[in-house]
């Protein structure tokens, strides 16, 4: 089907109108809708912290080694709720850190470490029910974490057990055609 000049001049316009032209729209426009192959789901984050998340969870899912459909989203399930307990623990940390750098903050002291100490103790009095939850969600993804990684390795070795095991003079022959092969390779 073609499209006359009017219509693709019209189409250009509508594309321009909807770029941000302000500066909070143009920093919202920075976290980037992403739309999962595996769920189908979108998620949005900025492009560095998906990167980040990605190579995260590819390192952990490539070090769990799963074979198959269902070992690879036990493993990828691991993998991301491994992820959001670091993430939660950083929350926790900038928690911290605000109570620390609020210009607002009502403690000083002339000694660098009392006033950290002062500070910390005056996040958590304010903060406690935010980190209480922080816990409480540490908590339950850890559960998960060992409930999804206890069963990924009855999966394993149930796969393993089904797996014909290689025979001592099996595996001394296929060691002895290896090597022969690299000697014809090096003489090649």
């Amino acid at each position: 089907m073609r499209h006359s000049n009017q219509e693709k001049l019209n189409r250009a316009m509508e594309i321009h109108e909807q770029t941000p032209k302000s500066e909070p729209g143009k920093i919202r426009s920075n976290l980037n809708g992403f739309k999962s192959r595996i769920t189908g789901f979108t998620t949005v984050m900025t492009d560095e912290d998906r990167i980040h998340q990605d190579d995260f969870v590819r390192e952990y899912v490539q070090d769990l080694d799963p074979i198959g459909v269902v070992e690879l989203r036990l493993a990828r399930n691991i993998a991301l709720d491994n992820w959001r307990v670091l993430r939660l623990k950083t929350v926790e940390e900038n928690i911290f850190a605000h109570g620390l750098a609020k210009p607002t903050k009502v403690f000083s002291n002339d000694v660098l470490e009392i006033e950290n100490a002062i500070g910390h103790a005056w996040t958590w009095i304010n903060q406690h029910k935010s980190l209480t939850n922080l816990s409480l969600c540490e908590s339950r993804l850890n559960r998960s974490i060992e409930k999804n990684l206890d069963l990924f390795m009855k999966r394993q070795t149930q796969r393993h057990q089904r797996q014909p095991q290689a025979q001592p003079a099996q595996i001394h022959e296929i060691h002895v055609q290896t090597a022969g092969a690299r000697a014809q390779d090096k003489a090649a």
